[in-house]
């Protein structure tokens, strides 16, 4: 059995003119998100879900040259996951500066119930979005919302659900993922129960044990 998945968040589209050629655009993104942790595996990072059909995801430099817009964040979302015995996927974080002025259409869901885990998992963190520049804004759906040039939006996909105890999960797996950047020290300690200390990051076995068995029934 396979744990809920937080599906792409729909689609961010922008529009606005002029492109670098001088004429309109529309473009259209369906950001990838986390998917759900199983009974034989960690859940799958920054995801294309099938519901999206064929839309493919752009490499940033042939976006930056067909499109007035930088991208300037474009990777996995640390502390993301649902925390598990086997956790759920991370989602991701892309960020975009415009170079003109463009309209914004943003679709995004699982804000309120986000990827649920199962069997004693936990539960991933929903989407999130933010307009910063000649507005601060935090929705999570705009219908031809107006933005400027210099104006950039962040975007956050949900992750995926965990599978499992977190508590019961390996903490060697635990310290592959701080160490890549994709899970904080104070999540492991908090959400895992396991203690990274050092530089390099290493588990402290001891603490880890104390942690693990001082947690509330």
């Amino acid at each position: 059995m396979k744990c809920d998945i937080s599906l792409p968040p729909g689609l961010l589209a922008r529009g606005g003119e002029p492109r670098h050629d001088g004429a309109p655009y529309f473009y259209i993104d369906a950001t990838p998100g986390g998917w759900g942790a199983h009974a034989r595996g960690d859940g799958e990072d920054g995801l294309m879900s099938a519901v999206n059909g064929s839309i493919k995801l752009q490499p940033a430099e042939v976006f930056e040259a067909k499109y007035p817009i930088r991208v300037t964040e474009y990777a996995l979302r640390p502390d993301s996951e649902g925390p598990g015995r086997l956790r759920g996927g991370f989602g991701v974080r892309r960020a975009f500066q415009l170079e003109a002025d463009a309209s914004l259409y943003l679709w995004m869901e699982r804000s309120v119930t986000p990827a649920w885990g199962l069997f004693g998992g936990g539960a991933a963190e929903g989407p999130r979005m933010r307009i910063a520049g000649s507005q601060d804004r935090r929705d999570l759906k705009a219908n031809r919302l107006p933005l400027r040039a210099g104006d950039t939006v962040t975007m956050d996909t949900g992750g995926g659900g965990g599978w499992g105890d977190p508590f019961e999960r390996d903490p060697e797996a635990v310290l592959r993922d701080v160490r890549a950047g994709l899970t904080s020290r104070e999540r492991a300690r908090e959400r895992y129960g396991v203690a990274i200390a050092g530089d390099p990051a290493a588990v402290d076995a001891a603490a880890t044990r104390e942690l693990r068995r001082g947690r509330p029934a």
